[in-house]
């Protein structure tokens, strides 16, 4: 059963694919219903042609009280009222369970906001991407190398995107509101982040995001309870958030 989250401020956050179609296994979703609004986020945003984006985020399971956190990677493109997107990650709010759950959503400023929560709860550093297939047409969105949702890209609105995104965001910014870790020493990192070339894999592969981008970031509150960063390893970019003691 697919169940949505209403989308009421920023942009954020159906048929799931036959195992055998990309030869992976489908997860299930939550019967559960979510409600979040974004306020506040953090993070870089790369302009890179793209046909899908990937990240291994680290896990936190952060006191958000009634409120909704989010970590979470994106393939997206600006168009005339808003953005359309893809992303996958995880978020914390009641209504998931009042505990750290995998999620899907997509969106277009002429559908609005399609989303659902997991019945996955991850712990450390997983990997989530999105990616489009151009042998079947349809964008997935993936968790540790499972596909747990998929839609056709005429539901997205687009087959390639423009940038990739990866990043953490809140509804409310009060500094007991966590969006990543408590510290900056006991920060939430997205690593690993990557893109993917072309319509098809193999044979185009994924190539690793070696530039930085632009800051991500938005503020509910002033001043920000919240704070990031951004760094190479191996050459490769990460971005990291906490909360602001």
């Amino acid at each position: 059963m697919v169940t949505s989250f209403p989308r009421r401020w920023h942009v954020c956050l159906a048929i799931v694919l036959a195992a055998t179609l990309l030869g992976l296994q489908a997860l299930s979703t939550a019967d559960t219903k979510a409600d979040s609004s974004a306020r506040s986020f953090r993070g870089q945003e790369i302009g890179q042609s793209n046909y899908g984006s990937g990240a291994v985020i680290g896990t936190s399971q952060p006191y958000t009280g009634g409120h909704s956190s989010f970590e979470l990677i994106r393939s997206a493109n600006y168009v005339p009222g808003g953005q359309s997107m893809v992303q996958t990650g995880w978020t914390m709010q009641p209504a998931c369970g009042n505990k750290t759950a995998v999620f899907w959503e997509y969106a277009n400023p002429a559908i609005g906001y399609v989303n659902s929560c997991t019945t996955y709860y991850p712990t450390g550093d997983k990997s989530y991407y999105n990616e489009y297939d151009g042998n079947t047409g349809y964008w997935s969105h993936g968790y540790q190398g499972y596909v747990i949702h998929s839609e056709l890209a005429s539901q997205t609105s687009f087959a390639q995107a423009s940038v990739v995104t990866a990043y953490g965001e809140t509804d409310y910014t009060s500094k007991n509101v966590q969006m990543g870790g408590p510290t900056s020493s006991q920060a939430i990192y997205l690593s690993n982040i990557k893109y993917k070339p072309g319509t098809t894999t193999p044979p185009s592969g994924w190539n690793y995001i070696k530039t930085a981008g632009n800051s991500y970031a938005t503020c509910g509150d002033s001043p920000c309870p919240y704070g990031y960063n951004w760094g190479f390893a191996a050459t490769v970019l990460y971005t990291y958030n906490w909360t602001n003691p």
